[in-house]
């Protein structure tokens, strides 16, 4: 007979681990939004282009690996 697993629930934090841990996310959530941008902006063109090519690179490989081309 297959025995049933139990699923426990882990003890609650300690307060000072989860003071701890809200210290440490607040620092780096609050590191995140002093930064005013994540980078340069990429064109949507560009974007799209790329997506295409992508694309035709892996078909044209995906019909190399068949035989077809």
């Amino acid at each position: 007979m297959i025995a049933f697993i139990r699923h426990d629930d882990p003890p609650p934090a300690p307060p000072a681990l989860r003071r701890a841990r809200r210290l440490v996310a607040s620092t780096l959530l609050f590191a995140r939004r002093r930064r005013k941008s994540p980078g340069p902006r990429v064109p949507a063109w560009l974007a799209w282009g790329f997506a295409a090519w992508v694309s035709v690179v892996t078909v044209v490989y995906g019909l190399h690996m068949i035989g077809w081309l």
